[in-house]
């Protein structure tokens, strides 16, 4: 089986062959399915003012009737980085160049210098200034008459080293056809790319 989903320019740029892919149908809603990326059409395509770009996508074997023209939506894994310390992103603040984290050490709150990496959605990797359990504040609670208030930390996380996984979401309803049916739009998806 396979199916085809379109990316958005901004995203185009770090999807490759052979990354792996996971998969919703409308349809199996309480399942997910896997592949991979086969071929990405870097001709694009011009609809309203808007670029996208058909991506091919070789699902592994299924156990379930998919018909062509499901609505599929599909996550890209782009990058995965091992044994990293990270942290929400909402709490870290940054101001201009420098970015800081709140941190309980010694029983005290305390703003921290740090260096940022890559994030996603919810998550930011810590490439320095906090380490393997230090305390994080993840939020906060405001105390007192709105002249003199107080912060008092509510929720804290231990940082811990981890993987993080970089990925891309699409959710646009596109096509998914089995392998037998069309198989000529997907190769000659692969030629627009060579051409």
């Amino acid at each position: 089986l396979i199916a085809t989903v379109n990316l958005a320019e901004i995203d185009i740029v770090n999807v490759k062959a052979n990354q792996k892919v996971t998969l919703t149908l409308d349809a199996y809603a309480d399942k997910t399915f896997t592949g991979k990326v086969m071929a990405v059409n870097t001709s694009g395509s011009v609809s309203s003012g808007v670029t996208s770009y058909p991506v091919t996508i070789l699902l592994d074997p299924v156990s379930v009737e998919i018909y062509p023209n499901m609505a599929v939506s599909v996550e890209i894994i782009t990058d995965i980085l091992t044994d990293v310390i990270m942290v929400p992103v909402t709490v870290v603040q940054t101001l201009g160049d420098q970015s800081t984290v709140q941190v309980i050490k010694d029983g005290s709150v305390t703003s921290v210098l740090v260096e940022v990496g890559t994030a996603n959605d919810s998550n930011i990797v810590i490439t320095s200034g906090i380490n393997e359990g230090d305390e994080v504040i993840t939020s906060t609670i405001e105390m007192g008459r709105p002249t003199s208030k107080i912060e008092t930390p509510q929720f804290t996380v231990k940082c811990v080293r981890t993987d993080f996984i970089e990925s891309l979401k699409n959710v646009s309803k596109r096509r998914s056809m089995p392998i037998g049916e069309n198989i000529r739009d997907a190769i000659d998806s692969i030629k627009g790319k060579q051409d």
